[in-house]
């Protein structure tokens, strides 16, 4: 699976955003407050339907603005998938698959496996290390 690109309409500190990625490592270098763990989290939302963050999807929505959406292109086995998400503050939150409305929202638990490692997970597996133990 290869994630080429990336549409954030009002998400988070994002107005307009499109991003493109290469099919190897993609490495997000700025500034702190620059959106670097909000473009993860964008990337993990599209992929399995859940914020990392929130469970309330109107925290994602951009201050000032009723609704976020999120565009991403994937390459799988040569074969081109289109998700989106939208989350409206009037009409929640909803996910279309190549143009196509998924009503189940586990839809993507299964169909594209994603893992994530945050500073979070180290710190539990730092504390449970015996001492002087090295990661």
């Amino acid at each position: 699976m290869h994630l080429k690109n990336i549409t954030l309409n009002n998400f988070r500190n994002f107005e307009k955003s499109s991003i493109e990625f290469c099919s190897g490592l993609n490495f997000f270098i700025g500034e702190n407050s620059n959106g670097k763990s909000n473009l993860i989290e964008a990337i993990y939302l599209l992929l399995t339907f859940k914020s990392l963050k929130t469970n309330s999807y109107e925290d994602i929505i951009k201050w000032g603005f009723t609704y976020f959406y999120i565009k991403g292109s994937l390459l799988i086995k040569n074969n081109s998938q289109i998700i989106e998400v939208v989350g409206e503050k009037e009409k929640g939150k909803r996910l279309r698959i190549n143009n196509k409305l998924q009503i189940n929202p586990d839809f993507l638990t299964n169909r594209f496996p994603v893992v994530i490692f945050t500073p979070e997970n180290y710190n539990i597996i730092k504390r449970s290390l015996p001492t002087g133990a090295v990661i």
